[in-house]
């Protein structure tokens, strides 16, 4: 299984992000370069993923939101989370 990268930021913190498909279930991860920002890394299954969406491709600046379910420790109820940059 292959391990996708790229260099990405955060609310404009520099990272790392990886879809990892050596994981089961299969992951996208964010980690920031700085080691004093670790706290921040994001990691989401691929499987809880309700949508992505992208700037245009003719735009300068990529921005990517993904929008995903997270499900509630205390009642087992999904909520909707999204992260973007």
């Amino acid at each position: 299984m292959d391990v996708i990268r790229g260099a990405c930021s955060v609310e404009k913190i520099g990272g790392m992000v990886f879809i990892r498909e050596d994981l089961a279930p299969l992951m996208l991860e964010w980690k920031p370069i700085d080691e004093q920002e670790k706290e921040r890394s994001i990691s989401i299954p691929l499987n809880s993923i309700s949508a992505l969406q992208s700037t245009k491709e003719t735009s300068p600046k990529m921005i990517l939101k993904v929008a995903y379910k997270v499900k509630s420790e205390d009642e087992g109820a999904e909520e909707e989370e999204s992260h973007s940059n």
